[in-house]
């Protein structure tokens, strides 16, 4: 993945990473986006929950917490984001919160 993410300053960092998407077993439509944004937390890597309803990507709002809240990235909040499936690349925003500051992700990536 390709990565721009503003900041709370209206900064932009660039990052590029690796996502692994994994279908969710008990959601016949669900996924999980792991390692977003290459960020970790005291419990590991961010896991993203989120649907695909034919090439469409629809990320709910939600919450990650860890046990422990000893990083800003131990509460994030995520916000209803959106995203798509174009033959073997993925285009994703998404919208969220860590402890304290607001973030808006641009993601885009080709399957390995």
């Amino acid at each position: 993945m390709q990565d721009s993410v503003r900041g709370p300053f209206f900064d932009w960092f660039y990052d590029e990473y690796l996502i692994d998407i994994v279908r969710d077993s008990c959601d016949s439509i669900g996924i999980s986006i792991n390692n977003y944004a290459n960020i970790t937390n005291s419990q590991g890597e961010i896991n993203v929950n989120a649907q695909i309803i034919g090439d469409s990507i629809y990320i709910f709002y939600q919450i990650i917490e860890a046990k422990e809240q000893n990083l800003p990235s131990d509460y994030m909040t995520i916000f209803e984001s959106v995203g798509y499936f174009k033959e073997d690349s993925i285009f994703l925003d998404l919208y969220y919160m860590n402890m304290y500051d607001p973030f808006i992700g641009h993601l885009w990536g080709k399957k390995n």
